[in-house]
């Protein structure tokens, strides 16, 4: 009962201080669906029906998301291709990185010393933080997803989470098969894996928050994150949050299935990581051993 009065608490309170951020990520969504839509517009003008001459404007609800949160495939893929960071992409995670940053720090600093006496458990206090910054991350997305759904009807777009092909060849230099995949697939793609993902980067700067100053543990994320972009390896879990990167797309073929449970057991690793680290600490002693 102590624990779920805890996580009762930490979503009353952590949801209700990040009530005005989750409009902003909001704004920010809307802000960034109609800077790209004229590039969008611009590319379906190649689309256009040579016998009636009628511009056609075969945009989906996945050509959106892949344009926003695609990022970036590889530069062996990029034959003939200069280098461009995917700007968009490396915000749209960090962004919420940085909204779960003292999430743990707070608590270990303050009037939440109090709370952790209550619960008689640093381990519930831990388990209750875990849930808080999922949940943090969870919502951050639905928020954008939902924003880009709705723009997307406004506009007139598709609903499919599957993109155009040719569409894809024009932003990506690169070939994608929509017949080699489906739309649950794509789905899998360009929503869960992007924010299971970032749940488990998150909860993993959270836990190195316990070992040294936040500041220092959202510089490690940054970089990390940053080097993702170039290192096309395993170890950079993030690779995993970059759709056109994953089996469905089918040009760099990261499977969805081996990542999804890379992923969990990662989640996993890092709540059991923190909770030994703060077993250990003196919280009295301002999160000293």
């Amino acid at each position: 009962m102590k624990l779920f009065k805890a996580i009762r608490y930490d979503l009353r309170f952590g949801i209700y201080e990040s009530g005005k951020r989750y409009l902003l990520i909001a704004l920010f969504a809307a802000f960034v669906f109609l800077c790209l839509l004229f590039d969008m517009v611009h590319i379906s003008v190649f689309l256009t029906d040579s016998v009636n001459g009628v511009w056609r404007l075969p945009i989906s609800l996945g050509d959106v998301l892949l344009f926003e949160l695609g990022g970036y495939l590889p530069i062996s893929q990029n034959v003939g291709e200069g280098f461009s960071f995917p700007t968009i992409w490396f915000l749209s995670i960090i962004i919420p990185c940085y909204l779960t940053l003292s999430y743990t720090t707070r608590d270990l600093s303050g009037s939440g010393i109090q709370v952790i006496t209550r619960l008689q458990s640093k381990g519930r206090w831990w388990v209750s933080k875990c849930i808080l910054n999922a949940t943090t991350i969870i919502l951050y997305y639905a928020v954008i997803y939902i924003v880009i759904a709705a723009l997307c009807l406004v506009f007139g777009f598709s609903l499919s989470f599957m993109p155009d092909e040719t569409m894809f060849s024009v932003e990506f230099n690169a070939v994608f098969l929509a017949s080699q995949t489906t739309n649950s697939q794509m789905f899998l793609a360009l929503c869960l894996m992007p924010c299971i993902t970032t749940v488990a980067l998150s909860l993993a700067q959270m836990t190195i928050t316990l070992f040294i100053k936040p500041a220092f543990a959202y510089i490690v994320t940054c970089t990390y994150l940053a080097a993702s972009v170039l290192c096309v390896y395993p170890f950079f879990i993030t690779n995993f949050a970059m759709p056109v990167r994953s089996s469905a797309v089918g040009v760099y073929n990261f499977d969805l299935g081996s990542c999804l449970v890379g992923v969990i057991i990662i989640v996993l690793a890092v709540i059991a990581i923190g909770r030994h680290r703060i077993l250990r600490m003196d919280i009295l002693q301002g999160g000293k051993e």
